[in-house]
């Protein structure tokens, strides 16, 4: 170390300080952090650690009556050092000769590597004081990417990739590290989803920006990334790195950057659950995991499809939007598809899976959409969420079954929990379905319960919504009761219902189609039994009339029980008894048709449409008021499976 003051005589008296050293260059590096030279080259080294040892060269001029005016001028020689620098990947192999002074730093060339990858690299310095750090390599690993970004999100995406591809880097010191990066990914593979499968050979130009932000923009640190038109990334960070603003894009679609929170966007000609479901779960695990970001506060949810499909469900033409709101946990939107149009409120609970209101113009369901659900859902009444809905139009299947309403809610008492549906409406122009209940689960039972109540306004169109065109024509009535069966409401199965229907019908008619049409409620073919009547009646042919209908039965786990099944019309009456087996697809039935002659009675017309009195009764009385109607009434037995009845005649 040498120090010189060459002329008294020059304005400001300079003492000229020098000297030289070769040293380890940790030490070398922290000498530097506490000399002035720190601030002149932007404290690019504070902080750096390293082995082996370099060769320092140092010069200070300071003038002794103005040491504002000192100039510096260092020489460091690099001589296959490791270094590490603080937000600045690991450097290993070192050589190269840097030049500092108090205006910046220059190297014509400095070689080694970085993450283990070979790279060269020059430095200048602005007239305006930026120094710029340019450098290229072959990016075979990349980590390298995603350490610069410091980002769990890029991490994951590249995670998909493999090969190696050149690569060019700047970093500029200036108020803060910028770094950004190119490179056109050629020679890497990624492992993806269309459109974001690629092959070595194509070239997706990939653009990488950290670096400080504007004042303006309300953030510390901001990171992003682009590649191609197939994904864009812009999110600011605060001095703890927590995610505070921007966006991030998949397919293309732009965003306007909010004042807070993640805005993500989604746009894809085709998205198909099962094959975006792991990159999907990547993208959020990514928003709650990383190296050193935290949770990502994702507020709005953008997404244009023109093909969705999620188990059976297939919607073309989706677009959605939605915000949550952290304060009151909600997520609020609306849709847009071929199968379904309007708004919904979701509100995350800590108790249950949370509440979910729709407002929907129109809802196209199909009968696998409910039964996946079902098979996945967790089996406990808190895996539903509670329920307000109102839906213009709601299908299922190829039932258009009219209007919806839905009000559930979450209960609890002293020994079960509770999914009770408060109300249930559905209506239609051909019948109005009111219903309530509840699906209550404790340690020893699980069970719905539903009380129901449908007013059908036509019998003959109602049965049409369900497939069965043309099997009754007009009818008015009712059909009310009270079933129960063993699990969720999305486990009812004719099968295992146990319960109570009554049936009262007025002024229709029942008419001879084909028999698959005319296979009511799968078990009963209306056909064969009006073919038969035909043969033994004269004033029947293919359409039989009624004034009344009625039928009050009882379900046993999966077993129709009646002694009341009644029809009375002008042609004749019919009275019907006995079991109708759900689970085998069988019955046995004793049937017995009584002439118009039978209702000069009133008494015995009375009893024919008394839905309480028993079919037992109601012959009994015949026997006693009217033996002729008696003898000209004939018997038949319908047995057989759902799929062939067997119909004969009784012999009197």
């Amino acid at each position: 170390l040498k120090a010189d003051i060459p002329d008294y005589a020059i304005d400001d008296v300079p003492i000229i300080i020098s000297g030289k050293t070769r040293t380890d260059i940790a030490r070398m590096a922290a000498y530097v952090e506490a000399s002035p030279v720190s601030g002149f080259i932007g404290h690019v080294l504070d902080g750096m650690t390293g082995t082996r040892e370099a060769d320092l060269t140092l010069e200070l001029d300071i003038p002794l009556l103005a040491p504002e005016k000192t100039r510096v001028k260092g020489v460091i020689t690099l001589d296959g050092n490791t270094a590490s620098i603080p937000h600045a990947p690991y450097m290993s192999e070192l050589y190269g000769v840097l030049t500092f002074t108090e205006k910046g730093l220059t190297a014509p060339l400095i070689v080694g590597n970085v993450l283990d990858m070979p790279v060269q690299a020059q430095i200048t310095t602005r007239a305006t004081g930026e120094i710029d750090i340019e450098a290229t390599t072959q990016v075979a690993n990349p980590d390298a990417v995603a350490f610069i970004a410091d980002n769990a999100l890029i991490t994951r995406i590249l995670k998909r990739a493999s090969g190696t591809t050149p690569a060019q880097a700047t970093v500029t010191i200036h108020d803060g590290i910028h770094v950004r990066a190119k490179s056109t990914l050629e020679g890497i593979t990624f492992e993806a989803p269309a459109p974001f499968t690629k092959k070595a050979s194509e070239m997706k130009p990939l653009e990488l920006y950290i670096g400080a932000c504007e004042k303006k923009e309300g953030c510390v640190k901001k990171t992003q990334a682009s590649i191609a038109d197939l994904f864009a990334m812009d999110i600011g960070f605060d001095v703890n790195e927590k995610p505070i603003s921007g966006t991030v894009s998949i397919g293309g679609l732009s965003l306007i950057t909010p004042r807070q929170g993640i805005s993500l966007a989604i746009e894809l000609d085709t998205l198909d659950f099962k094959v975006w479901a792991d990159p999907l779960n990547d993208l959020f695990e990514a928003a709650s995991v990383g190296r050193s970001v935290t949770p990502f506060d994702i507020r709005t949810i953008v997404l244009n499809v023109k093909r969705f499909i999620a188990d059976e469900i297939t919607a073309k033409n989706v677009s959605a939007r939605a915000t949550w709101t952290g304060a009151t946990r909600k997520l609020t939107g609306s849709l847009t598809s071929t199968t379904a149009q309007g708004n919904f409120t979701f509100t995350a609970s800590e108790n249950h899976v949370g509440s979910l209101d729709l407002a929907f113009k129109k809802l196209y369901l199909s009968e696998s959409n409910v039964t996946d659900y079902a098979k996945k859902v967790e089996r406990s009444p808190e895996s539903f969420p509670q329920i307000t809905a109102t839906i213009d139009d709601f299908r299922l299947g190829t039932y258009v079954l009219g209007s919806l309403g839905l009000a559930t809610e979450h209960k609890t008492d002293a020994t079960s929990r509770i999914w009770k549906i408060r109300n249930l409406e559905l209506t239609n122009p051909a019948f109005k379905v009111k219903a309530s209940g509840d699906w209550r689960k404790t340690d020893k039972v699980d069970q719905t319960a539903l009380d129901f109540q449908t007013d059908i306004l036509n019998l003959g169109n109602a049965a049409a919504v369900f497939g069965k065109k043309g099997v009754f024509s007009g009818g008015l009535g009712n059909l009310t009761g009270h079933v129960t069966w063993t699990g969720a409401p999305t486990d009812f199965a004719l099968e295992t219902i146990d319960g109570t229907i009554d049936l009262n019908m007025r002024d229709g008619a029942i008419i001879d189609v084909d028999v698959g049409a005319t296979r009511v409620f799968g078990f009963l073919s209306l056909t064969r039994l009006l073919r038969r009547l035909a043969l033994d009646f004269r004033d029947v042919s293919n359409t039989l009339l009624f004034e009344s209908l009625t039928c009050r039965s009882e379900l046993t786990d999966g077993v129709l029980k009646t002694d009341s099944l009644k029809l009375a019309g002008p042609q004749m009456g019919i009275l019907a008894n006995g079991t109708i087996d759900l689970k085998r697809k069988e019955q046995h039935m004793s049937i017995t048709v009584l002439p118009e002659v039978s209702f000069s009675s009133p008494t015995l017309a009375l009893g024919l449409v008394n839905p309480v009195l028993g079919v037992g009764t109601f012959l009994a009385q015949l026997a006693l008021s009217s033996p002729l109607s008696q003898a000209l009434s004939r018997s038949y037995e319908l047995t057989g499976t759902f799929t062939n009845p067997e119909l004969t005649e009784k012999t009197p």
